[in-house]
């Protein structure tokens, strides 16, 4: 269960990191986009969880949404699966952006071009 709380938790997070870090977000996004990369689910789980514990902020964001799994949120039924999270990525410049619960594709950070899907 904690490693699917700890995945389930990186998805969540990724909109909050401007919030929670402001212009290093961008940074700890990235990183957190190829931890969630690595195929296995246990590998995947240690790997967010070294770049989170990098900074106050995520540590104690993480360790909130941890306990609350803990107090009782039941994991659904079904198939848990990896969790795979769409990235974007920007032609001009190379920016990668990873996309969590619908959220509208922007700009590039950088340069303003646009994002496209990355295979």
């Amino acid at each position: 269960m904690e490693r699917d709380a700890i995945l389930a938790a990186a998805g969540e997070i990724q909109s909050e990191l401007p919030y929670l870090l402001g212009p290093a977000a961008d940074g700890v996004a990235d990183k957190l986009a190829e931890a969630l990369d690595k195929g296995n689910g246990d590998i995947a789980a240690v790997l967010v969880t070294d770049v989170l514990r990098q900074y106050e902020a995520t540590r104690s964001w993480m360790a909130d949404r941890l306990a609350a799994a803990e107090r009782g949120l039941q994991p659904l039924g079904g198939d848990p699966g990896p969790v795979q999270f769409p990235r974007f990525q920007c032609a001009a410049c190379g920016w990668t952006w990873v996309r969590v619960r619908g959220a509208p594709i922007p700009a590039c950070i950088n340069c303003g071009g646009a994002l496209a899907p990355m295979r």
